[in-house]
């Protein structure tokens, strides 16, 4: 049992010291003279006019890491051994660096945090059948089979949104978020998630107008995780000496279990604040089938 962690400090970003300030696009000064309806290109708008994103190479990121780290193993004996480890972390960092914010305001989960990761493995050479016949020993006998198991809980993941009206809400400065009804937690019991409601979908709101960026945290549910079965039987036909035949039959995905990965976290608001995207919150499969692969192995 060991515990594991690390802090990373200086992390490189890209900091773009020519952004739009925030507000900018509603600014009656900015308004577009051959269209005073609304703002002029964005480029005008800029601290250094005409030009675009001007990135600067910084280091300013951080992360971190804690984990418990639990391993578990059986040496042979009688045939059979097993090893097995299990992992509980967090991992947090920043992810990218705002304009107009404090680099806190990015600070969240990371993409590569698995919250629980299981494995399992083992190796158990069958005992030969020696009161048997001489046939049924030849059947029998030399037989092995090994297990792998995978066990992962999913990724942090975050919700975007879209509008049928192409509102700016912003005008400018960093990019805005969704809004979350306030006392909701868009994360469901385990018992209440289904492929057609991953999350709380019903916590999404559209913000409310302009200048208002949305007051959600940058993660906002955890994708599903992953369960993983890996087979091999192995038949050694002996035929003298050093030399034998092997026969192995390899099963991936063994119970050919979903892996379901993709969720729909795209919200799409209308005027009136409706959610109109009806496949808002559903999975949809993403892994491997069930994959059989049979050999045959001459040993000399």
């Amino acid at each position: 049992m060991a515990y594991v962690g690390n802090r990373y400090i200086d992390l490189r970003n890209n900091l773009n010291i020519n952004p739009i300030p925030p507000g900018a696009r509603f600014d009656p000064a900015n308004a577009d003279p051959t269209n005073p309806a609304g703002p002029l290109p964005d480029n005008f708008l800029r601290p250094m006019i005409g030009y675009g994103t001007i990135n600067l190479r910084t280091n300013g990121g951080y992360s971190r890491y804690n984990s418990l780290q639990v391993t578990a193993n059986r040496r042979v004996r009688s045939g059979l051994m097993f090893g097995s480890a299990y992992t509980f972390a967090v991992a947090k960092s920043t992810a990218g660096i705002p304009n107009f914010h404090d680099l806190a305001y990015t600070y969240d989960y990371a993409a590569g945090d698995r919250r629980h990761v299981l494995s399992v493995n083992g190796v158990y050479d069958i005992p030969s059948w020696t009161s048997a016949p001489r046939a049924a020993r030849a059947v029998l006998d030399n037989w092995q089979v090994a297990v792998v198991a995978g066990f992962t809980t999913g990724a942090p993941e975050s919700v975007t949104f879209t509008t049928t009206d192409n509102f700016d809400f912003t005008g400018g400065g960093d990019a805005g978020r969704i809004s979350i009804t306030p006392g909701c937690d868009p994360i469901l019991p385990r018992g209440e998630r289904t492929h057609q409601r991953w999350f709380n979908t019903s916590c999404f709101i559209r913000p409310s107008g302009r200048g208002d960026e949305g007051n959600s945290s940058r993660i906002h549910y955890f994708g599903p995780g992953s369960n993983t079965w890996d087979l091999t039987l192995t038949k050694a036909i002996k035929l003298g000496g050093s030399r034998e035949v092997q026969l192995r039959a390899e099963f991936y995905n063994l119970f050919n279990h979903p892996t379901w990965q993709t969720v729909n976290n795209v919200a799409r608001f209308d005027p009136a604040g409706n959610q109109i995207n009806d496949a808002f919150g559903t999975v949809m499969p993403d892994g491997s089938p069930r994959i059989v692969q049979l050999a045959l192995r001459f040993v000399f």
